[in-house]
């Protein structure tokens, strides 16, 4: 019991609960596990996958620790960390007449059947597409809208229209039927953001995940890490 209640006190075992983005779990968990692996720690992570909004209402349910999430949002009871900053990509099939460019401008993107994120009920990457090509001076032609950013790059892959992507997407594509192309005027982002409930405490172990995920994504950003 003692050996127990020091290694819980100290964050080297327990439990924490994340709910994340499918970027999260593709991208940042293998390594996040790899690192725990790595450092002996006694440490099980159980995750749930899904829009923003599920993981938000788990949060505030006390259902989950730790969401990862790529909305940006301003709450007063939920406290939001940036934890990564990448650009937003155009994705098309490889017979796509944008195939060629090297980089876009969105107003060339006028006539195009988009595939695009669900809408949240804050700010996603559909909020600011569709505010980027109002400001364009056009109002997109949506075909179809999801949570998941996979299926669409899928979909792309199949020619049933043009998508948006963050770049780390582009690495598991690679020999595949979808380019990824640079978007100009306007560049546009997209950020992970680690979200926790303010009033909460949290735990020994939740401290210690969190440290583990900041590091993880120091060395990528250094380039240390490849994902």
């Amino acid at each position: 019991m003692r050996h127990d209640v020091k290694n819980n006190a100290a964050g080297t075992e327990g439990n924490v609960s994340i709910g994340c983005s499918t970027a999260a779990s593709l991208f940042i968990l293998p390594l996040v596990m790899e690192r725990i692996q790595h450092e002996g720690l006694n440490i099980t992570v159980n995750v749930r996958e899904g829009a923003s909004a599920y993981i938000l209402n788990c949060l505030r349910g006390n259902e989950l620790d730790v969401g990862i999430i790529r909305t940006r949002f301003q709450s007063e009871d939920l406290v939001m960390r940036t934890l990564m900053t990448e650009p937003l990509m155009l994705t098309v099939s490889q017979d796509h007449p944008l195939a060629s460019r090297q980089d876009v401008k969105l107003s060339d993107l006028a006539q195009e059947n988009f595939l695009l994120h669900a809408s949240t009920d804050s700010n996603g990457i559909r909020e600011h597409i569709l505010e980027a090509c109002s400001m364009a001076g056009f109002n997109p032609r949506i075909v179809y809208s999801g949570n998941e950013t996979l299926p669409m790059l899928m979909m792309i892959e199949r020619g049933i229209g043009i998508g948006f992507a963050p770049k780390m997407f582009e690495k598991i594509f690679i020999g595949r039927n979808v380019k990824f192309i640079e978007l100009l005027q306007p560049k546009l982002t997209s950020q992970l953001n680690l979200v926790t409930v303010k009033s909460r405490a949290e735990s020994a172990v939740t401290t210690r995940f969190l440290k583990i995920v900041s590091e993880v994504l120091d060395e990528k950003s250094a380039g240390y890490v490849s994902v």
